[in-house]
């Protein structure tokens, strides 16, 4: 976008409901000794977990899965991908426990998936995919076999 002069464009603040700052050498004189400390301020407390609190997680979830984490039902990886992505726009709707519900999977696992990194390259994304479609069709195979069983158990019956 050019504009026909050479003037700077006018850029609208939006500063009609702010006052302006007050100035320094105008007015009442500000105190700027140094005679008093500063004030203290109190500490927060820290956002982060402590080593503690991770210590007691780590326990309760060794002995709540023994053997290790071996989820008994496993999401694709697009999934996880669309996990992250709704709970990331919006970290309230969709909550931890929301989104162990609308997947049907432990509220456990929703938290090791959003709190992982790890994205795998291009080459890995492709070899996962095709092991993904593999397994469906070999899923497929299996239920038309069963089926294809059945009804031969139901003919052979009458």
């Amino acid at each position: 976008y050019y504009s026909a002069t050479n003037e700077p464009r006018k850029r609208d603040w939006r500063l009609a409901g702010h006052p302006a700052p007050l100035s320094l050498t105008e007015g009442e004189s500000l105190d700027l000794s140094e005679d008093e400390p500063p004030a203290r301020r109190r500490k927060r407390a820290p956002v982060e977990n402590t080593p503690e609190e991770w210590r007691r997680h780590r326990l309760a979830i060794k002995e709540a899965f023994p053997q290790g984490w071996s989820p008994p039902r496993k999401l694709s990886r697009e999934a996880m991908d669309g996990m992250r992505a709704m709970h990331i726009y919006d970290k309230h709707t969709f909550s931890t426990p929301v989104l162990a519900e609308k997947f049907k999977i432990s509220p456990e696992a929703v938290r090791r998936i959003l709190r992982s990194k790890w994205e795998p390259s291009r080459e890995q994304r492709a070899r996962f995919a095709e092991r993904e479609r593999r397994s469906r069709e070999e899923r497929k195979m299996q239920s038309r076999f069963e089926e294809k069983k059945q009804n031969m158990e139901l003919i052979s019956e009458t």
